[in-house]
């Protein structure tokens, strides 16, 4: 799999949180106007990143979305933070990988966002995993 890309100005989604830890909220107001930029954010961030999300797995499963290769760029666009995915290096082509290419396969991203099924082939193997089949198709499907 190659993917060629531009390179996307912003910072990782991560760090532009710890940067943006807000003071102790110490009246109602104060919570309001956090509240209101946590929604407009995480709306930005999903309208944009599930539709790339949807589009790229149907060519690979990335295999390591989380909030380290999430950038973002807040800076002069007129529309909002604008959101991109980085870091394919893990990624697998996803046709094979919904085939049962997984199972010859080593886990791969970072485990604060494993899901279950990730859990139960690291602790119990693969062949556990095949005995469950919500897990599995979670594992084979949902994995970003």
């Amino acid at each position: 799999i190659l993917f060629v890309i531009s390179r996307i100005p912003g910072i990782s989604l991560d760090k532009y949180l710890e940067m943006c830890n807000p003071a102790p909220i110490h009246d109602g107001a104060s919570l309001q106007s956090v509240l209101v930029g946590a929604r407009v954010l995480v709306s930005d961030m999903v309208m944009q990143l599930a539709e790339v999300l949807h589009h790229v797995s149907e060519q690979v499963v990335h295999r390591d979305a989380n909030l380290s290769n999430i950038l973002i760029d807040d800076g002069s666009s007129t529309d909002g933070h604008r959101f991109g995915l980085v870091d394919f290096g893990l990624a697998v082509d996803a046709a094979a990988w919904r085939q049962g290419s997984w199972q010859k396969q080593t886990i791969g991203g970072d485990c604060r966002y494993w899901p279950c099924s990730a859990w139960l082939i690291f602790s119990h193997g693969a062949a556990e995993l095949m005995s469950r089949p919500s897990l599995k198709v979670e594992y084979e499907t949902r994995l970003d």
